[in-house]
């Protein structure tokens, strides 16, 4: 039995897959299976994937209809024998000693899952790109403030899937909503919500590929709409939870949804056109944004950029609106 599943959901990246794969492959920690699920690819992923799996054994592939990357993560999970879980996305680079190091950090600090750094790059990946890894020694981190920092977006752990190991068992009977862009952020917290302490190795172990054909990159519409559906969600959720742990906590925590959401807001005025479809969500987005951006100003916790944008909402939605589309 493998000791890791590493799941790797691809769709049409032909471009990237071999560099990815290759930085399984050539992981210092070998116990591994990598999971390979082509996500119904019109281009030649499927083939490039089957081909490096021919000269690896660790490597399996499944083949699957469209379904989003959602879809093909749970259909990796539902094949994954390792006793620890890490996703890898199909145009990104895991650093060397990334199984390792995740691995390593888990069971010294005795949790169930750990997370290292990330940075993203654009264009080419090259050997002298990646970073030397430190000898840093782990360290963990109650859940509660892992949950803070995910909500903030400011520092390490964040909420995507990457860059993390899991226990096996925090996905048993769970599956990544379908659907939707920001299934991470769902899972993530929800998981960390589970748990007591998370690890964190303090290095860049991952390196994540920006560019125009991602589904970030591509994001609109009602798919990033419903962001704001979820960020209220997880608000409501942490205003419940007052009574599941100290009020100091549970206040932060709060704080720290209620920034996530106004970020949202700011993301839903930015990404969806001014019509009738979208109406409902923009009113809601401005709604929340009045309501949280002197909060938000406040807060030495929150990002520049959203001190920003709550500053430029004073002048109003239309010059908000303005001032994101021309400076992102």
């Amino acid at each position: 039995m493998p000791e890791i599943s590493v799941i790797v959901p691809v769709y049409n990246t032909a471009k990237y897959l071999e560099q990815c794969l290759r930085s399984i492959a050539t992981q210092t920690f070998g116990n591994f299976e990598a999971v390979v699920i082509d996500d119904g690819s019109t281009d030649n992923s499927l083939s490039i994937a089957q081909t490096f799996a021919e000269s690896d054994s660790r490597f399996k592939v499944l083949s699957q209809k469209n379904g989003g990357p959602s879809s093909a993560r749970n259909n990796g999970l539902r094949h994954a024998s390792g006793k620890w879980i890490v996703f890898v996305d199909s145009d990104d680079v895991a650093a060397p000693s990334m199984l390792h190091d995740l691995l390593f950090a888990a069971k010294a600090c005795k949790t169930k899952i750990a997370c290292g750094k990330k940075r993203s790059f654009h264009g080419e990946l090259h050997h002298g790109d990646i970073l030397p890894t430190s000898k840093t020694r782990p360290r963990s981190i109650p859940a509660p403030k892992a949950v803070e920092r995910c909500l903030y977006q400011k520092s390490f752990p964040d909420y995507s899937l990457w860059n993390k190991i899991f226990r096996v068992e925090l996905w048993n009977g769970r599956e990544l909503k379908e659907g939707t862009l920001f299934e991470d952020l769902i899972a993530v917290i929800s998981i960390f919500n589970e748990v007591d302490r998370i690890a964190l190795v303090n290095r860049t172990l991952y390196y994540y590929r920006k560019h125009s054909e991602s589904a970030l990159a591509n994001q609109g519409g009602m798919k990033t709409a419903v962001l704001l559906d979820i960020c209220e969600d997880l608000r409501d959720k942490a205003s419940e939870n007052k009574g599941a742990m100290d009020e100091k906590t549970a206040s932060r925590i709060l704080k720290a949804a209620e920034n996530s959401l106004l970020s949202a807001g700011f993301s839903i005025l930015m990404r969806t056109p001014d019509t009738k479809e979208f109406a409902g969500y923009r009113d809601r987005a401005w709604h929340w944004i009045n309501a949280f951006r002197m909060q938000c100003l406040l807060d030495g916790k929150s990002r520049v950029r959203n001190k920003v944008a709550s500053l430029c909402s004073f002048g109003g939605m239309k010059f908000l609106e303005l001032v994101m589309k021309r400076f992102g």
